[in-house]
């Protein structure tokens, strides 16, 4: 892949990420996607191992505010109980010696540029972009890659991508963790009583959480693009393909049917849906609820569960808020409500 890089001719006699003149030590830059308590390889997004190979990019701002092309687009793979057989293996990770993604340049060994003022660093696995841009880091436009053919509900086919990792001069020398997200959301709904009411007397027969509007669609398969730039990462998701399920030999599309299921579903960001509609029969009485549609954009990795509360006797419902948890590594969460 070519990129356009932002730095001088007077740097290309110099390897990119070097130490400058001044320093008399040379630090190699490592890599791992392994948590710092040493546990399996794992994402944010899931319990399951990671592929531990990825493709890594990596860029250097130095003291002239140039921004230097350090990895562009390296190989590093994983090979068990392989620290220390290489200068730059220190977590069983390398890149030396490997072919990058252009299929010609040779992977050299790369070094902290201590007069950086930061470095930058983004990465992809378990899979290959159908399409990958060719503009620069630093342009308007960034980096984006696409990934065609996501399924929500395969964790096999769906490629990892990771955080913006900003190192900043009191990190060099440091191996550089590498932390990955799903390019998946999940969404719940779930019911909860009044204090003054019984829940053993309220009993929820039937209910669906789907669009009001019919052109807004849940999808559950996609194409992904991810951006990159130098301020952070965008995401936009094209579904192809409609939530669908059947029940008891019913079939459902297009609604979410089991309350307290968790549906994994492709992000609906940039644009979000319109608002929803909550409907319930609750001991034959059919109670509806709408969720606006400033509450119905899904970013990837996170979960979105919208609690609905039944409020009196007369089994009022209304919405009352929506728990929104960043998937953690181990299958931790960490939750923030936002209530309305």
């Amino acid at each position: 892949m070519s990129l356009l890089l932002l730095f001088s001719c007077s740097n290309d006699n110099q390897e990119e990420g070097t130490n400058t003149p001044e320093h008399d030590r040379q630090v190699p830059v490592t890599f791992s996607s392994v948590k710092s308590q040493g546990e399996e390889v794992t994402t944010r997004a899931t319990t399951t191992p990671l592929d531990k190979n990825f493709v890594v990019y990596g860029y250097k701002t130095t003291s002239n505010d140039y921004v230097q092309t350090v990895f562009d687009g390296y190989n590093v793979s994983f090979t068990s109980n392989s620290a220390g057989t290489s200068t730059e293996n220190t977590h069983n990770y390398s890149y030396v010696g490997g072919t990058a993604v252009d299929g010609t340049t040779t992977q050299s060994i790369k070094y902290w540029d201590f007069s950086a003022k930061q470095y930058q660093y983004f990465a992809y696995t378990n899979g290959t972009p159908s399409a990958t841009s060719t503009e620069a880091f630093t342009d308007a436009e960034g980096i984006t890659f696409t990934f065609n053919g996501v399924d929500a509900n395969d964790e096999s086919s769906q490629p990892l991508f990771s955080e913006l990792k900003n190192v900043s001069h009191a990190d060099y020398g440091n191996v550089v963790q590498m932390v990955f997200l799903r390019p998946v959301s999940q969404v719940c709904y779930r019911f909860v009583v009044s204090d003054g009411i019984d829940a053993n007397s309220v009993t929820v027969l039937s209910s669906s959480f789907a669009p009001t509007v019919g052109v807004d669609k849940i999808y559950t398969k996609g194409n992904v693009s991810i951006n990159y730039k130098n301020d952070g990462i965008s995401f936009t998701s094209v579904g192809t393909g409609v939530l669908s399920e059947t029940i008891s030999g019913d079939t459902y599309t297009n609604q979410f049917t089991t309350p307290e299921q968790k549906y994994n579903v492709m992000p609906n960001v940039p644009d979000g849906l319109g608002a929803f509609k909550l409907t319930a029969n609750i001991a034959g009485t059919e109670k509806t609820a709408i969720v606006p549609s400033q509450y119905m954009r899904w970013l990837p990795n996170y979960t979105y569960t919208y609690i609905f509360k039944i409020i009196d006797k007369s089994l009022t419902i209304v919405f009352v808020n929506v728990e929104v948890e960043e998937w953690q590594a181990g299958g931790y969460t960490e939750s923030e409500q936002h209530h309305w």
